[in-house]
């Protein structure tokens, strides 16, 4: 699912108040706005309600997308999962950080496999 940015404009007089009026984020105001996400300390993949988590590998930001990229390897987190979800601010310990979005999915790794988990987040008006 894509995110929306809006804007609105008011003009607000001692007696009244005119708006709101929506106005146009420009394609470099978006790209700002995934840059400002991707550089968010400490961001978490995490699955089914903390099962487990693991750092995320990579996060880039281009023009108006936010990427988030995790490696697992063939001996990490095998198994079929319900859940994944995107942790800012997060640490190795259950339950830290905030949670910026999740994904229920049923999805599985196996043991002879490795995965690349990617996330992508986009800002549209």
């Amino acid at each position: 699912m894509d995110i929306t940015v809006k804007g609105l404009w008011y003009f607000e007089y001692p007696d009244r108040v005119e708006g709101p009026f929506e106005n146009h984020i420009t394609a470099d105001g978006l790209a700002l706005i995934a840059k400002a996400v991707s550089s968010i300390s400490a961001p978490y993949l995490v699955v089914n309600d903390d099962a487990w988590r693991k750092p995320v590998s990579l996060v880039s930001a281009n023009k108006n997308k936010v990427r988030f990229r995790t490696q697992l390897n063939t001996d990490e987190h095998n198994g079929t999962w319900n859940k994944a979800s995107i942790y800012l601010q997060a640490t190795d310990n259950k339950g830290s950080g905030i949670k910026f979005n999740e994904l229920v999915k049923q999805w599985t790794k196996e043991p002879s496999e490795t995965m690349t988990v990617v996330c992508e987040i986009i800002f549209t008006q």
